[in-house]
């Protein structure tokens, strides 16, 4: 089970314990990202610039398909739940939990208590 926490120091809970063993810095910042943009798919391209600019694309998509790797290991995601194919990187919202995302759910909810707590 994980928890992420954006709010305030961002960080990542395995099981209920936080984790901090990351093989790449670059890979949980790429995860935060797409959790952020809070969609379904995020574009390849939009990644590459963003991540790797001034680099070849070839370069750049390894190193994209080398930090998704990163994540799915560090943290135990099936590949179903974080993938890249072709144009896209595909996640499931629903299998990252956030408090951000409690956030903007309440938001949607217009309960204004639920959203300040």
């Amino acid at each position: 089970m994980l928890y992420i926490k954006l709010f305030g120091d961002w960080k990542v809970y395995k099981y209920g314990n936080e984790f901090n063993d990351f093989t790449s810095k670059k890979a949980l910042k790429l995860l935060f990202y797409i959790l952020l943009s809070g969609r379904s798919k995020v574009s390849v391209e939009e990644l590459l610039r963003t991540f790797w600019p001034g680099y070849t694309p070839e370069y750049s998509r390894k190193n994209l398909n080398a930090q998704l790797y990163y994540i799915r290991k560090d943290l135990e995601i099936p590949y179903d739940y974080l993938r890249n194919e072709r144009d896209y990187v595909f996640i499931n919202l629903s299998y990252f939990p956030s408090d951000y995302s409690e956030f903007m759910k309440a938001l949607d909810n217009a309960d204004a208590k639920k959203a300040s707590e």
